[in-house]
């Protein structure tokens, strides 16, 4: 009985093995395609001129500089607020109120990253016209 269920499992690792094998082989990477390569990134280019006309970047571009900068100052001074507020008990230690308090800190801190981001390189990078 115990030879049958030895030679049941090779059966089923032999099975498993070739089904594994052959979807291995079958699988295709999507980029090694040259054309749809090309197909996504003509397909990006157009997503990001669309998004550009409809924000009117080249046109508010100033004006969207001034409400990211005003953000990040929020953002700075409200963390700021929280860090000297005393909210946060340096005597109790790593306790839950001091966690949620420093996670949201971590939050503000990533979101005035993120503002510093869309500054940095969508902001810049667009051609003015003339």
């Amino acid at each position: 009985m115990n030879s049958f269920y030895v030679a049941a499992a090779a059966f089923l690792t032999l099975i498993l093995v070739i089904f594994l094998f052959k979807f291995r082989i079958s699988t295709r990477e999507g980029l090694t395609n040259p054309a749809h390569t090309e197909f996504v990134a003509k397909g990006l280019k157009n997503d990001i001129v669309s998004l550009q006309d409809a924000l009117h970047i080249s046109k508010y571009q100033d004006n969207y500089h001034e409400i990211v900068k005003d953000l990040a100052d929020w953002c700075d001074l409200s963390m700021l607020k929280v860090i000297v507020s005393n909210k946060i008990n340096i005597g109790d230690g790593i306790n839950s109120e001091n966690t949620k308090l420093i996670s949201s800190l971590n939050q503000y801190s990533q979101f005035r990253e993120t503002l510093s981001g869309i500054a940095d390189t969508v902001l810049s990078n667009i051609p003015q016209n003339n």
